[in-house]
């Protein structure tokens, strides 16, 4: 071993020891909104969470998420399902009642929702995390 390979290991040894008592930052990992092309996180068109059109529920989320709980009359109802605004994938859509029981994965545009109960229900939705999605439940 030369003297010149024998130093370049002692100050790579150094460099691994100092970095290994070097606090790790509060924020690691969390996001600063701003990507490695500094572009920032896609807005919501609309903002995230349960609305009420006259008797249809409106719900917007952000990628992967829980719903907030609303209320579907018993009956059927049309659940429809847009595309991200991020590109033309869907988010999959499971219903749930409020007890926690799946009522169905829903990954097509449009779902006729039969004989339901009525109550309480939400939505959990699998996307993108940029995905802005929006669940439009009709009752008729």
């Amino acid at each position: 071993m030369t003297m010149a390979s024998w130093l370049r290991g002692g100050l790579l040894l150094a460099a691994v020891l100092l970095g290994a008592c070097t606090p790790i930052p509060e924020d690691f990992g969390q996001s600063s909104g701003v990507g490695s092309s500094g572009a920032t996180s896609p807005t919501p068109s609309a903002s995230v969470g349960v609305t009420h059109e006259g008797s249809t529920v409106r719900i917007v989320g952000l990628g992967a998420t829980t719903s907030d709980k609303f209320e579907l009359p018993a009956g059927n109802a049309t659940m429809a399902i847009s595309a991200c605004t991020s590109g033309t994938e869907r988010p999959f859509i499971t219903l749930y009642d409020e007890s926690g029981v799946s009522k169905g994965l829903i990954v097509d545009p449009e779902k006729q929702l039969k004989n339901l109960t009525g109550g309480t229900y939400y939505v959990l939705a699998q996307a993108n995390p940029d995905c802005v999605w929006t669940v439009e439940i009709t009752p008729g």
